[in-house]
């Protein structure tokens, strides 16, 4: 898939299935979990939620849980 260009931030809940349009990287270590272009599926997306709620740094998700995806 592509990078979208148009893109919208959604809660972290509502993002399976779309296409992630910014990259989601746990801190430490920094490698991504989901890249741009990739279609998110629900289990990633609920193990980047858990390490964040457990106090770790999530880069791509903001302080409201939101994520960024392709605009629909």
């Amino acid at each position: 898939m592509d990078i979208p260009t148009a893109k919208e931030r959604v809660p972290i809940e509502k993002a399976a299935g779309r296409v992630c349009a910014l990259s989601i990287i746990p801190y430490p270590p920094g490698v991504p979990l989901i890249c741009p272009g990739e279609v998110m599926d629900a289990d990633t997306l609920a193990y980047a939620a858990e390490i964040r709620r457990k106090g770790e740094k999530v880069m791509g998700i903001d302080d409201q849980g939101r994520v960024v995806v392709g605009k629909q």
